[in-house]
């Protein structure tokens, strides 16, 4: 069963995970352990305003290692799917829906991030390329990348970003290019991102990304 092959890959990673049961499963019936918790975004609500920011920092940080270091990543991650225990651990539910990502594909994604970040432009072209992303305007499909990921550049502080109005201006960016093809990748990568996104908008924990990513983007190109 595909869901529970998922679970074991996620096993002893950053978050917790519900483990399958063997013995009380079945080919269509997946039986597994229950893990206790509030909603994510229930306990952000009423979290304490360092208690927040740790927990967000850790999911950042979680998401990173799942696409650049484990190639393993949940593909569905609104936020009915996040847990936190009552001890103040993150647990993730539901994977039915996963994305695999080759050490190719994690080496790529974590060389365009770095090539963002410095603003070397033909750098990012190329991984894009690799990747497989097309545009008739190659420099400008740049210029929407550089505006998704600006975030993760050094020094940039989640609290102090316009997060819809940069989403507002990426949308109308994307609307623009014409011959634009986003591998399959993106599309359930750009899922989760925004979900990320949509948190850190909403709650604009003081945290800087690049740090919290940083060690991930190093072994993901070693």
């Amino acid at each position: 069963m595909a869901e529970a092959e998922a679970l074991r890959a996620f096993g002893g990673a950053g978050v917790l995970v519900p483990r399958p049961i063997a013995e009380a499963s079945s080919a269509r019936v997946l039986t597994m352990t229950k893990i206790e918790g509030d909603r994510l975004t229930a306990w952000l609500e009423r979290a304490s305003a360092d208690d927040r920011d740790r927990l967000l920092g850790e999911l950042v940080s979680e998401v990173a290692a799942q696409i650049l270091v484990r190639g393993h990543v949940h593909a569905d991650p609104h936020p009915g799917n996040f847990l936190v225990t009552p001890d103040g651990k993150l647990a993730l539910l539901d994977f039915g829906c996963t994305l695999s990502l080759d050490r190719t594909e994690r080496a790529a994604y974590a060389r365009l991030v770095l090539a963002i970040a410095g603003a070397n432009h033909p750098a990012a072209a190329r991984e894009l390329a690799a990747l497989g992303f097309t545009a008739d305007a190659p420099q400008q499909l740049v210029l929407l990348t550089e505006s998704l990921i600006g975030a993760l550049r050094p020094g940039n502080s989640v609290a102090e970003l316009d997060w819809e109005a940069a989403f507002a201006a990426q949308l109308a960016q994307a609307k623009q290019l014409g011959g634009l093809t986003i591998p399959r990748s993106f599309v359930l990568l750009g899922r989760v991102l925004a979900t990320v996104a949509g948190l850190l908008a909403t709650y604009k924990p003081r945290l800087h990304i690049h740090p919290l990513i940083a060690r991930h983007l190093a072994a993901a190109i070693t």
